[in-house]
């Protein structure tokens, strides 16, 4: 999984380098997060994997926070699913649910109570269970136990929920993935980290690059295979972040474009040079 645009980051600029391996950028239809999908095309010992992403982080570009997205009955019963780690039917989510005051609570109630629950009466513990209905009968959890125990809590309810996967990009240096949720409502995803206390508009230094999931790296089972991470601040260019003047030669800047889009007008432009070349 490798990042897109988001509510207020933007992805500027992206390499890849992939000796040996034939790839492609897919887009997944369901959530919208883009992949790089690689091949090895023989059997080989080891192969390598690079990519690298330039973000500008700004509050400049929020626009909506998420766009309407009417959920289609396939796609409302994925996202109220049992996965392996998040059982909706185990009697103790139903137990947890039962000791709430939700009768004639909205949605938007709901989904408070259950973040404050979430939030406030379980508690971190290195090492701690990850699985959902282990952390809903301890009240301890691991950051992805909290947000799996979240996770069930809403779809307990009827309330499309999925795991979330990126980072924050506040810190610099190794960098481990953090996880944390969105719920549907009113026909948006919106966000909430129960790990940090974070609920609705999260910070601009969040970044998501895995929807419906926690693995950035997906290999078949007789891959042995390690993914690093790192993060590292970089000067903004001049451009960037200058005054809200209109510019002329921004017309030109084509980072305010979906990287997809950016890619295929990038190709485009390139096609008089490619006749100029040729007629020579």
């Amino acid at each position: 999984a490798i990042p897109s645009d988001a509510y207020k980051a933007r992805v500027i600029r992206e390499s890849h380098s992939y000796p040996g391996l034939a790839t492609d950028i897919l887009t997944n239809k369901r959530t919208g997060a883009r992949e790089i999908v690689a091949v090895a095309p023989r059997r080989q010992d080891e192969a390598r994997l690079d990519a690298a992403f330039d973000i500008h982080v700004s509050p400049r570009h929020a626009g909506a926070p998420a766009e309407e997205q009417v959920l289609a009955p396939a796609d409302r019963a994925h996202y109220l699913r049992s996965e392996p780690k998040a059982r909706v039917d185990d009697p103790a989510a139903a137990e947890v649910l039962a000791s709430m005051d939700l009768a004639k609570a909205d949605r938007a109630k709901v989904l408070d109570t259950i973040f404050e629950y979430c939030s406030e009466r379980i508690s971190y513990e290195e090492g701690g269970p990850s699985d959902a209905a282990a952390v809903l009968r301890q009240g301890v959890a691991s950051p992805l136990g909290r947000a799996r125990a979240m996770l069930v809590l809403c779809r307990g309810r009827h309330i499309p929920a999925r795991l979330v996967a990126g980072f924050t990009l506040s810190h610099t240096g190794e960098a481990r993935p953090q996880v944390w949720i969105e719920a549907s409502v009113g026909n948006r995803w919106v966000p909430y980290d129960p790990e940090n206390g974070l609920a609705a508009d999260l910070p601009p230094a969040y970044l998501p690059v895995q929807r419906d999931g926690v693995h950035l790296l997906a290999a078949p089972e007789d891959a042995e295979c390690r993914a690093e991470y790192s993060l590292e601040r970089l000067p903004p260019p001049i451009q960037i972040g200058a005054g809200p003047a209109f510019v002329l030669h921004e017309v030109f800047d084509l980072t305010r474009l979906p990287p997809g889009m950016r890619q295929t007008l990038t190709l485009i432009l390139l096609l008089p040079v490619g006749a100029l070349i040729t007629s020579l």
